[in-house]
């Protein structure tokens, strides 16, 4: 199990805003039903990447809650899908491991878990 997924809501939670999603630490959550993304970023600058990506200075924000609006179309409509199939988890791995700030610690730790998230996954 990966140590993040992207939360992307419950109908039944009281607080589900469709416009929301948030991280969560997979040692909080009981099911792991999760669903992987697998993306190209094609030929976007490193600025551009880095507004998308969970870095050593939102994550803290992202594992409150912040906007699907802040995320790339691709991304976005992996949200839509996952709640379709009413799956509440989605790993896109640049939202879950923290990409910038951080000396590249967490990538190193969690890109060798990648065989194991992708094989675990309900769907990719």
């Amino acid at each position: 199990m990966p140590t993040r997924v992207l939360y992307v809501g419950d109908l039944k939670d009281p607080g589900y805003d469709s416009n929301f999603v948030r991280l969560v630490r997979t040692s909080e959550i009981r099911t792991q039903e999760y669903i992987a993304l697998s993306h190209c970023w094609g030929g976007l600058s490193v600025e551009a990447k880095k507004a998308y990506c969970t870095t050593q200075d939102n994550i803290g924000k992202r594992l409150k809650r912040f906007g699907l609006f802040e995320l790339p179309k691709t991304f976005q409509d992996a949200v839509k899908v996952t709640r379709e199939l009413g799956v509440l988890y989605l790993w896109i791995d640049s939202l879950r491991i923290i990409q910038y700030g951080d000396e590249g610690k967490d990538w190193k730790r969690e890109s060798s878990r990648m065989e194991s998230v992708f094989s675990a996954a309900y769907c990719i």
